[in-house]
């Protein structure tokens, strides 16, 4: 594989990045009131969502919540669009940087420190690390452009 070509399970990734990271945006729009993205989310799965509402309250919240889901929003649209067009391949880096480190910053401080590691629903809290794990390092894996 020559330096240019993509293999496709990296175009998978990206593809299913995307999705996610777009339904993620339109869930926390949508406030996830019931209907067909409550369904599919829950209530504000979205480890960044999750993040910001462990961070702020009240009115700042919520702008702070809508700035996060029109970042994820655009960086979904980007990273589909940089499938077919590679010249914006800077544009949807600064876009995915922003939501890598807030999920850094939310598997710190909800998957490990905010835990309750002693109870005995430790399968599902390592079933959560390793989800929100596996969705950072799918992240860095495209934005890496190997």
């Amino acid at each position: 594989m020559t330096k240019n070509e993509t293999s496709v399970g990296k175009i998978l990734m990206q593809v299913a990045l995307a999705v996610l990271l777009f339904v993620g945006g339109i869930s926390i729009f949508t406030g996830n009131h019931g209907g067909f993205f409550n369904s599919i989310t829950g209530d504000f799965n979205d480890l960044g969502a999750r993040t910001i509402q462990s961070f702020f309250s009240g009115d700042i919240e919520q702008i702070v919540l809508y700035i996060f889901a029109a970042v994820e929003l655009v960086a979904g649209v980007l990273l589909i669009l940089n499938i077919f067009a590679k010249s914006i391949s800077q544009v949807a880096d600064i876009f995915l940087l922003i939501v890598v480190i807030v999920f850094v910053v939310g598997i710190i401080m909800i998957d490990i420190a905010g835990a309750n590691w002693s109870n005995a629903n430790i399968w599902n809290l390592l079933y959560s690390l390793a989800k929100d794990v596996l969705v950072l390092s799918t992240m860095i894996v495209v934005k890496a452009r190997v």
